[in-house]
């Protein structure tokens, strides 16, 4: 028997060390095809003594918390202690392999508990003011409401483009409306960016991770209902 036709046979075997009567006494008469055998195989014994492991080495855990640092995702915030307390690096280890990104959906829950109050606080009434009554109606716009106007398209074009579309599709007169409401609701929506790219980065380095894929779409659809609150949050003013 050749060294090619060992290594074709060879090949085609679905367990490479059961070789064949005519295979193995090629593979002892033959030194490199012996080489070959043995190597293949001391890897195929080492892949299977391998074990999963629990958790990522500590680098994984540290290049982890540099990106979420640098998001100012783990930074202490006044009105969410417990939240901190959660995403902290003692903590982050504790995650099964595969989870890493689990620290963000605790800042999406924080998100989500901020847009409950910010809904219950937006809803209650605000007291009108007490000249509204006392001014008369002006028969030509004054120059503050030229500069409150430039203000409104200042911001417009300084929200994120999203927001922006979704403004710049509202009638002229609801603008400002929908600029006061996204002023109000920037921080829950600078939460979601953050959120929304550190998602994206780790499903761009692990494709094969259904879970970070679905945590990403929970983000998504967390960004939409922030943008619906953005539109009606007029009605609660």
């Amino acid at each position: 028997m050749k060294c090619e036709e060992f290594e074709r046979e060879w090949q085609e075997l679905d367990d490479s060390a059961l070789l064949s009567p005519a295979l193995e006494e090629h593979r002892q008469v033959c030194s490199p095809c012996a080489g070959k055998v043995r190597d293949v195989n001391l890897i195929r014994w080492q892949a299977r003594q391998m074990v999963e492991a629990e958790q990522p080495p500590e680098r994984v855990w540290l290049h982890l918390r540099r990106q979420l640092d640098q998001q100012g995702l783990i930074r202490e915030p006044g009105a969410w202690p417990s939240l901190a307390r959660l995403v902290t690096f003692a903590w982050l280890p504790r995650l099964p392999l595969g989870l890493a990104y689990a620290a963000v959906f605790f800042l999406a829950l924080g998100g989500v508990l901020y847009l409950r109050d910010l809904v219950t606080h937006v809803s209650a009434p605000s007291p009108a003011p007490a000249t509204a009554v006392a001014q008369p109606p002006a028969a030509s716009p004054p120059a503050e409401t030229l500069t409150r106007a430039e203000a409104v398209q200042k911001a417009i074009e300084a929200a994120p483009p999203e927001v922006r579309r979704v403004i710049e599709k509202a009638p002229p007169d609801r603008q400002p409306a929908y600029v006061a409401n996204w002023q109000e609701l920037n921080p829950s929506f600078t939460r979601v960016d953050s959120s929304i790219n550190v998602l994206e980065q780790y499903v761009a380095a692990h494709p094969d991770d259904p879970l970070a894929r679905s945590q990403l779409y929970t983000v998504y659809e967390q960004q939409n209902r922030l943008l619906e609150l953005l539109m009606r949050g007029e009605e609660f003013r």
